[in-house]
């Protein structure tokens, strides 16, 4: 099992004129649902939102999309007093048999389109067999750009292991809460 790091090939981002003239940048979302096409043959299900803890200066949400054995957990860092922070979000696949991905985003406020544009922060993936190439292909198709994707060092990879079955470990624990909660 390896683990890599996309070091170059993140999207450009769209300037606000592109933005307002409906040139969207391609979401996260777009690479998971032709990621999972690819590798199951199934469509990746619509995201749904399970937990929103808000405090003074943060909300977390909490939720996947996908299905309960196979998707990809996601947890969002919402800036509550200051939009000029951006919401962070970590995407964690499971369920994938040759694939993990652990993926930070940050969105970023574009004016009166709001969170309209993303960069990405970091992305480790543990690609096996062929799934290196089938990632980089479908990186390259989805974001016009080709991601590099560096080896990480063998000896982080139980870290990577344990934080995605944490990951993993949480979004069960949210699935089984009240319906109430989720929308406190």
């Amino acid at each position: 099992m390896t683990w890599f790091f996309v070091t170059d090939g993140a999207p450009p981002e769209p300037s606000y004129d592109d933005l307002l003239a409906g040139r969207n940048q391609p979401q996260p979302h777009d690479l998971m649902k032709r990621l999972f096409k690819e590798l199951t043959g199934t469509s990746l299900a619509a995201s749904q939102e399970l937990v929103r803890e808000k405090g003074s200066y943060e909300a977390i949400a909490r939720g996947y999309a996908g299905t309960r054995e196979v998707g990809c957990a996601w947890r969002a860092t919402i800036p509550v007093n200051d939009t000029s922070l951006p919401v962070d979000e970590t995407y964690v696949t499971y369920g994938l048999p040759t694939v993990t991905l652990i993926w930070r985003v940050a969105y970023w406020k574009q004016g009166q389109l709001g969170y309209a544009a993303w960069t990405l922060s970091s992305l480790t993936a543990r690609l096996d067999g062929d799934a290196r190439a089938v990632m980089e292909r479908v990186w390259s198709e989805v974001f016009g750009v080709s991601a590099v994707l560096v080896p990480a060092p063998p000896e982080n990879a139980q870290a990577y292991e344990e934080w995605t079955q944490a990951v993993e470990d949480q979004l069960r624990a949210d699935l089984q809460r009240p319906s109430a909660d989720a929308d406190a």
